[in-house]
């Protein structure tokens, strides 16, 4: 959960047998491994070098700066949504803060070859892959280095693409999933919505059918041991959580979902690509309701993800009076206990699964 886990949370599901995983879609890694190596030398400290981790990359397609159209579009729609903001222009910038995989692969060779060059050197258990995949060279190069790849999936359509690609392990990341979708090829409104159950059962049987040894990983609104072993007794290879996590000491969201969740008020989740400029399941706050009510632009009218995000971004910390934020999160986050730290999450799911 790229800005919202921490290597401390990674560190604590490892300690307690589990698979912690260090979020890299927000690192820009054109400009080399530094802060990937900062991460990792923090959870070495933490749980020693022959742990299980995995390194979750984004892997959208490449886009192009936006347009003068496109920005001041952006400027009309927060200004409606927030108010004046003329002040602030000179504070935001539409430079593009998450870096596709894809584009170290294409235009940075050299910076490639060193982040290449450092996961031979660390090897971690697992590289994931959200918003799409590399290349199929890439793919083999890592697998040759004796790291699995995982890629997320959204429909049986995504599925039997990255099937011909031979890859690891399958994320199946269903509709009721807090964040951002990670489709790539099936988009709105073509976009079949699959849940978590649904895809799961679709890509279990494709797999099964074909007598492959593809590792599947259901995702998306999982919030208890009870629907762990569901998915576990009927083909899961494992389980990928999130929103659990996400009112624990190790999350940076914690106070918003503690103060949530203590007000006692469902607020709904909803999913909307007018923050990020992609798809992405967020708590139904004040804000989040007035930008989409407010909304009169085609998506292609605003500035692409990444550089959407990098602006709303720098703009949120110097807005004050009301609270402007983006909190991704399931559509069961409800569930959640905020009394609880990770170490405890992981520990009750490990105990309650044995009892059942």
């Amino acid at each position: 959960m790229a800005g919202v886990s921490t290597v401390q949370m990674a560190a604590a599901v490892i300690q307690n047998g589990g698979l912690g995983s260090i979020p890299l879609g927000g690192v820009d890694l054109r400009k080399g491994v530094g802060l990937l190596k900062s991460s990792v030398d923090q959870l070495i400290d933490l749980v020693g070098k022959e742990n299980p981790v995995n390194f979750n990359f984004f892997c959208h397609d490449i886009v192009d700066s936006p347009s003068m159209s496109q920005t001041a579009n952006w400027w009309s729609l927060y200004t409606k949504t927030i108010g004046d903001l003329d002040s602030f222009r000179d504070f935001v910038s539409f430079d593009n803060s998450n870096v596709s995989f894809k584009e170290l692969e294409l235009n940075f060779p050299d910076q490639f070859n060193e982040l290449m060059d450092y996961l031979e050197t660390t090897r971690p258990k697992i590289t994931s892959f959200h918003f799409g995949h590399p290349s199929k060279e890439t793919i083999k190069r890592l697998q040759n280095l004796g790291i699995l790849v995982f890629i997320t999936t959204t429909s049986i359509e995504e599925t039997r693409h990255l099937i011909e690609l031979k890859v690891d392990g399958l994320i199946c990341q269903g509709y009721e999933a807090g964040g951002h979708r990670g489709n790539f090829l099936t988009f709105d409104p073509l976009d079949e919505h699959l849940s978590t159950q649904a895809l799961f059962i679709q890509t279990r049987d494709y797999i099964y059918k074909r007598k492959l040894d593809t590792y599947i990983v259901p995702t998306g609104g999982i919030m208890d041991s009870v629907t762990m072993k569901y998915y576990l007794d009927n083909g899961a290879d494992s389980i990928q959580l999130g929103s659990i996590f996400l009112g624990t000491p190790e999350s940076t969201s914690a106070p918003f979902f503690s103060n949530a969740l203590a007000s006692k008020n469902h607020t709904p989740t909803i999913m909307t690509p007018l923050v990020s400029g992609k798809p992405a399941r967020t708590v139904s706050t004040p804000f989040i309701q007035d930008l989409i009510e407010c909304n009169c632009f085609d998506l292609q009218e605003l500035p692409p993800y990444g550089c959407s995000y990098s602006a709303y971004k720098l703009l949120r910390p110097k807005i004050e009076g009301i609270d402007i934020g983006f909190y991704l999160a399931g559509q069961n986050y409800h569930s959640m206990e905020t009394s609880l730290s990770t170490a405890q999450i992981v520990q009750k799911l490990a105990k309650e699964l044995q009892q059942l």
